[in-house]
């Protein structure tokens, strides 16, 4: 067991969303166990669940009533991915921010379970950016000190309430992703924007908007402000380790590429949804995988994918190049991750770290003043060149009818 100079009491918290985010959160939970504090990892059930590969830290598993709505929910998700060939389904994620807000309900009015987080009186709390509930819940036990983590790369409203700037000139978006970036077409580049101002200016996000409004109703309005604070399962790491495994069919998820990636084994992903479409294409980006397109999936697509992984020397190469790159990386992410959970025990708030997007309106953000400006502008000096124009043609034509004329007259 690792010695800290504090034992610091931490409290985790994550909704069984997938697997992977359980698991994901639980590996760093043991991480800080190891480091000898005092750690408690809760599982909010958003779909049924009994344990956890955890082996160091104590485990709480919170029940609710929405998990067997969402378990059915989401074999809806995974049967329109591979039906209606979409990834991205307004209804579903409608539905499912709906779900959230209710596992939120139930998790934030469990008096039994607050109560054992009040007596162990944590000093820093980790949530999962997917659950802006838990935000609240540390807020009630007044934790000070609060770190967000996600499994998957920050999605585009995340980015938005930091303030951090999106290029739609090569960025898709995350829970919509295209496999073809960051090489994006015209046409796919003015979906992107679209989409950007039709979703993030004009509407917002769904799990966001749910949560908020059910908070809103139960502890009265801005009581708490969300933008404020085949077999069921084979070691896969064991697998592409083994010196015989030569490729990985995957389904995208940020993990699995990680994991093949740190054994050098090249991917071909096959996304259904989420932020898997926006992970495959940086892998075909960087020539170390293939992206097979849901709708057009075949026996012979399946195969040509699987001769270029075999046989293109270049994704082997490039592969195995990253893989060593990763080895040698000068910071680790898990001595990184202690060393910030022991920065936010100690000063708790970061007000420095705040970028002044964070606050600023759509208007603001995006310049759109600036360029109505512009535009105006522009439209204004246009208007009085043409104007300018006319008049000098008109008086130029008035003066040469005029020259005719007097022409005219000394000619008589």
């Amino acid at each position: 067991m690792g010695k800290t100079e504090q034992q610091l009491k931490i409290l985790l918290t994550v909704p069984n969303v997938a697997y992977s985010h359980v698991s994901f959160q639980g590996q760093l939970a043991d991480i800080l166990a190891q480091e000898g504090h005092y750690v408690r990892l809760a599982v909010h059930e958003l779909r049924p669940i009994s344990k956890v590969n955890v082996k160091h830290a104590n485990v709480t598993f919170v029940h609710s009533s929405v998990a067997n709505v969402e378990k059915s929910l989401q074999q809806d998700i995974i049967q329109a991915a591979f039906l209606n060939k979409t990834a991205y389904d307004d209804q579903a994620l409608k539905l499912f921010g709906q779900s959230m807000a209710v596992m939120c309900k139930d998790v934030l009015s469990n008096n039994e379970y607050k109560n054992l987080l009040k007596e162990e009186h944590f000093d820093v709390a980790i949530g999962a950016e997917v659950d802006q509930c838990s935000l609240v819940l540390f807020k009630m036990l007044g934790i000070e000190a609060v770190i967000l983590t996600s499994p998957m790369p920050l999605h585009d409203q995340e980015e938005n309430i930091f303030g951090i700037p999106i290029l739609r000139s090569y960025n898709t978006y995350i829970f919509n992703g295209d496999s073809s970036a960051p090489n994006l077409s015209f046409w796919k580049r003015l979906k992107a924007v679209y989409r950007e101002f039709t979703g993030v200016v004009f509407g917002g996000d769904y799990i966001l908007e749910a949560t908020q409004t059910l908070l809103d109703k139960e502890y009265g309005r801005g009581q708490y402000d969300l933008r404020q604070m085949t077999r069921e399962w084979l070691h896969q790491t064991s697998i592409l380790a083994h010196p015989k495994t030569k490729a990985f069919i995957t389904h995208g998820g940020r993990n699995s590429l990680i994991e093949a990636i740190k054994f050098a084994v090249p991917t071909i992903s096959c996304p259904l949804f989420a932020d898997q479409q926006y992970n495959s294409a940086v892998f075909q980006h960087h020539e170390i995988g293939v992206t097979l397109d849901i709708a057009l999936l075949s026996e012979e697509n399946v195969i040509k994918a699987l001769k270029r992984v075999l046989y293109n020397p270049r994704i082997r190469e490039n592969s195995y190049v990253l893989k060593k790159k990763l080895e040698v990386f000068p910071y680790s992410p898990k001595q990184k991750f202690i060393d910030w959970v022991n920065y936010v025990a100690r000063f708790k708030q970061f007000s420095e770290f705040d970028l002044p997007g964070a606050t600023m309106n759509a208007i603001q953000l995006y310049n759109l003043d600036v360029y109505a400006s512009l535009v105006f502008a522009s439209i204004s000096l246009i208007s009085v060149l043409i104007f300018i124009a006319r008049h000098m043609i008109s008086s130029a034509t008035l003066l040469i009818h005029s020259l005719i004329s007097v022409r005219k007259l000394k000619i008589t």
